[in-house]
């Protein structure tokens, strides 16, 4: 009687692709980006609000 050979498993994981990095963010747009939107915020609660004194409901003058 012949031996028989059995073949043994492949123990190595199924190759999977690897994603591309992004392309990184450089600094000073981010530190833009931030700041247009701070401003932003700040002009539309400037025109919500009213700057102080401008409303004319002061009543120290009485």
């Amino acid at each position: 009687m012949t031996p028989t050979v059995t073949p043994t498993p492949d123990k190595t994981p199924p190759m999977t692709p690897t994603p591309t990095p992004p392309e990184p963010v450089p600094e000073p747009v981010t530190i833009l980006l931030f700041g247009t939107g701070l401003a932003s915020i700040g002009l539309a609660a400037r025109r919500k609000f009213g700057k102080k004194g401008e409303s004319g409901d002061e009543k120290e003058e009485e």
